[in-house]
């Protein structure tokens, strides 16, 4: 299913919150949306995207200052069975959960936990914006670990814990990777997110077979994640890697040891991957700009490690290249996979 997109940006400034209210928020989302007729003005704007990986629903929520509510009745006309992982993108919110504990803050960057079944309400706090992310997970993915207890009280995460910060690791990978993802690999990101997901909430002990994969994945993910934002830098040795990551080396490379690929071939094909795509892209870059620009340490090591992975150097593929009309180049590029390393 394509990601579903809603707006007010279409419809007439007096009626853009009526129809926020009745369209989107009570119809799609489920919640009542409510504006303090003292601060309203003809200027309300919201958007609200979705977009499915697997089963998992990535929800991008950008408005106006308002409050939102889901009631006993909202959650009887429209039950969620869903747990959701909530990420404030900008600004800060406040959450009301009643019966339950005192109300509770997230500021930027902060994450909240909850169950669509408990009765809520929220809002900016300052009059910001109403910005933030948010994954529901269909509860029948973590019910294996949740045992008895199938009622999830809303809290905010502690920020400080190692899990909450795999949890938002892997929360961003989702957002950026997860559309994109073949069924196979979203299978297995929901299935590791909605683990992660548990654990961090105190579902499931961190012991659990199950958890220990996901736990090992999300550390997976984000040692690939700071190699990709380092991969420039010649040093990307795993003695650094790790040290950074607060791991040991031993540690790093048991990581990668059930892909089959060890780490320094993860940062090797994946240095050689942005080198193709530069040569692709940037027809007029230097072949020596390429190589230093995805940390080869020389231009002699980048012509070997090239042509040991395509069979071909560098220059000799842009060559093959530049006499290629576009719908030529789409072969040439499946045909360029990385060669296994001896």
């Amino acid at each position: 299913m394509p990601t579903q997109t809603y707006s007010t940006g279409s419809v007439a400034p007096r009626e853009r919150f009526e129809f926020w209210r009745e369209a989107l928020c009570l119809n799609f989302y489920g919640m009542t949306a409510e504006w303090d007729p003292a601060s309203r003005t003809e200027d309300f704007d919201a958007t609200l995207s979705a977009t499915p990986v697997m089963d998992l629903s990535l929800v991008e929520f950008k408005a106006s200052a308002h409050m939102c509510l889901r009631r006993e009745r909202e959650i009887a006309e429209r039950p969620g069975n869903s747990m959701y992982l909530y990420l404030q993108t900008r600004g800060a919110a406040w959450f009301d959960t009643p019966d339950d504990r005192q109300p509770f803050v997230t500021p930027t960057r902060a994450m909240a936990i909850g169950f669509s079944e408990r009765p809520m309400k929220t809002g900016p706090t300052n009059g910001e914006r109403f910005d933030f992310q948010l994954v529901r997970i269909p509860l029948y993915r973590i019910a294996p670990l949740m045992g008895q207890r199938m009622v999830i009280r809303a809290r905010a995460l502690d920020d400080r814990t190692s899990m909450a910060s795999l949890l938002r690791g892997y929360f961003d990978l989702l957002f950026r990777e997860g559309p994109s993802m073949d069924a196979v690999a979203a299978e297995a990101a929901a299935q590791t997110f909605a683990r992660l997901a548990a654990v961090a909430y105190g579902l499931a002990p961190a012991e659990n077979e199950w958890v220990r994969d996901a736990v090992r994945d999300a550390k997976r993910q984000r040692v690939l994640a700071f190699v990709e934002h380092h991969l420039d830098e010649p040093d990307l040795s795993p003695a650094r890697v790790s040290e950074t990551l607060g791991m040991s080396v031993r540690q790093l490379h048991a990581l990668f040891e059930p892909t089959g690929t060890s780490f320094t071939q993860q940062v090797r094909a994946r240095r050689l991957e942005r080198a193709r795509m530069l040569a692709l892209s940037c027809p007029g870059m230097k072949i020596a700009d390429i190589a230093y620009s995805c940390g080869f340490e020389s231009v002699g090591t980048f012509h070997r490690s090239f042509r040991q992975a395509y069979g071909v150097t560098p220059g000799e593929w842009r060559e093959s290249l530049s006499a290629s009309a576009p719908a030529a180049v789409q072969p040439l590029q499946n045909t360029l996979a990385p060669r296994p390393s001896r």
